[in-house]
């Protein structure tokens, strides 16, 4: 319905939890993340994140999309809510972008995890040191939100915190990142969203981007976001 309504014709979905009928649904029913397209994807696979105990899975969505000829491994995940569980789930994404084969990537997703331009939250540092961070790439800050926070999403006022990511490898270029607050985003979700202008190499993209350096680290508290 969402690729129907957006006018794109390849999407790929993975459940992370099935659920017999309960509270929020009278039918069996999934929970997990998705990708949606508007070049071929050729292959979607999800790789289930570890966690600790029995918290709420969670997985990395992978699509491998065809991008005018150029494979682009694009990745989108959400991670716990709990700092614990999120180191756990950055060292098994990084392990799995560590195995992937060459080529363009992007990750996106709401990590759960406090950053700014001055400082990492720990869990984050798997990731920051194989991609680059596309809001301080590129940075577009809007009125009223310079730091490109995203969370909570509210009818008025500011969200306060940026749990929500775009990382891009070393061979994309980024133009801008912004995160778009209008009446139509604050009322989508629970979170504002977060949108790179994004250009793969090829002959119209020169290759050789800097590589990611590992910015400071800061202790973050639990992020405020609601398990759903």
């Amino acid at each position: 319905m969402i690729a129907a309504a957006l006018g794109m014709k390849h999407y790929c979905y993975a459940p992370n939890l099935d659920h017999a009928p309960d509270s929020h649904s009278l039918v069996p029913h999934q929970y997990g993340t998705a990708i949606i397209s508007r070049f071929p994807i050729f292959e979607c696979t999800n790789t289930l994140l570890r966690r600790v105990g029995t918290t709420e899975q969670r997985g990395l969505l992978l699509a491998s999309i065809n991008v005018r000829g150029v494979p682009l491994q694009f990745y989108n995940t959400h991670l716990h809510t709990t700092q614990a569980d999120r180191l756990l789930q950055t060292a098994d994404i990084a392990a799995v972008i560590d195995a992937a084969p060459a080529g363009p990537k992007v990750l996106v997703g709401d990590f759960n995890a406090r950053s700014t331009f001055t400082s990492t939250a720990p869990e984050m540092l798997p990731l920051y040191a194989r991609l680059i961070d596309a809001w301080r790439e590129a940075p577009v800050p809007g009125p009223g939100n310079p730091n490109g926070f995203t969370s909570p999403a509210r009818v008025s006022g500011f969200p306060t915190s940026r749990i929500d990511y775009v990382f891009v490898s070393t061979e994309v270029d980024v133009a801008g990142t912004e995160v778009p607050i209008d009446p139509g985003t604050r009322l989508a979700a629970d979170h504002y969203p977060v949108v790179s202008e994004i250009a793969l190499p090829g002959s119209e993209v020169g290759v050789g981007r800097k590589e990611p350096t590992l910015p400071d680290v800061e202790d973050d508290p639990a992020a405020e976001d609601e398990p759903r």
